[in-house]
C-alpha cells in the first residue's frame, strides 16, 4: 500500500462549501457570524490557495 498521496485522474474540482446551522442551536447567530468571518479571513489571506499549493507539492503521480 502506498504511504503517499496519489493524484487522481480526472482532477477533483473545487466546489463551494455549504453548511447549515439550526435556529434551535443556542447562539446560532453568533456561530453563523463566526463561520462567515473565518471564511472571509481565509479568502483575504489566500490561505485556501496556499493550502492547495502545499498539498499539490506532496502529491505523486503514478505513470500507467
Amino acid at each position: 500500500m502506498l504511504s503517499a498521496q496519489v493524484a487522481l485522474t480526472p482532477s477533483i474540482e473545487y466546489k463551494a462549501l455549504c453548511y447549515e446551522i439550526s435556529k434551535s442551536t443556542p447562539n446560532w447567530q453568533f456561530i453563523l457570524d463566526d463561520i462567515n468571518a473565518e471564511i472571509a479571513n481565509v479568502r483575504a489571506n489566500n490561505e485556501f490557495e496556499r493550502f492547495i499549493k502545499i498539498k499539490n507539492s506532496s502529491v505523486i503521480t503514478l505513470d500507467n
